[in-house]
């Protein structure tokens, strides 16, 4: 066929794609556009993590021979993915405590720095628990959420550090 033929035809699909256009402008299809606000209320949580030596025995789960860091650890990671709309971080102590993880809601990076947790990073040799309970109330204490929670994970009774236990308590109530 001669090339005349197909252009003839490339013309003749041209105007059917434009006059279908065309018939689409006039109808004047609209997505709905559906906004809602949803209001949630999270909490602030701090979790306190004790490394000192004494999390390092095998006597919480025999079958795998997990340490009892290894345990809190595989407990932590699971209530971290059980949060919704909260903001955590995470307290390292054993004679001291620091900051391992500041407040966040970025659930990954949290577990990120629950991996890096190990025995030793803080001196292992006695537990701190008043001064840890009083880091983690220093860490809460601008935050404007309505509600504040540190959950302490501890395997030990508290027999270091400048602040009794009972006297963090009270601080935070």
């Amino acid at each position: 066929p001669p090339f005349s033929l197909y252009v003839r035809n490339l013309l003749y699909m041209v105007r059917l794609f434009v006059l279908t256009l065309f018939i689409l402008a006039l109808a004047r299809p609209q997505a709905e556009l559906i906004t809602s606000e949803i209001y949630t209320e999270g909490v602030d949580i701090i979790l306190t993590l004790d490394v000192s030596g004494s999390m390092n025995y095998i006597d919480l789960d025999n079958r795998t021979q997990a340490t009892r860091l290894e345990v809190t650890k595989d407990a932590v990671r699971r209530f971290v993915d059980g949060r919704k709309n909260d903001r955590i971080g995470m307290v390292v102590f054993a004679q001291e405590a620091f900051l391992q993880c500041p407040l966040t809601v970025d659930y990954g990076i949290v577990k990120t720095f629950l991996d890096e947790v190990f025995i030793g990073m803080v001196s292992e040799t006695s537990t701190a628990i008043g001064s840890s309970l009083a880091s983690s109330l220093n860490r809460l204490r601008y935050s404007e959420a309505k509600s504040k929670v540190i959950v302490l994970i501890t395997d030990g009774a508290n027999n270091s550090g400048q602040i009794d236990p009972f006297t963090a308590a009270e601080m935070a109530k």
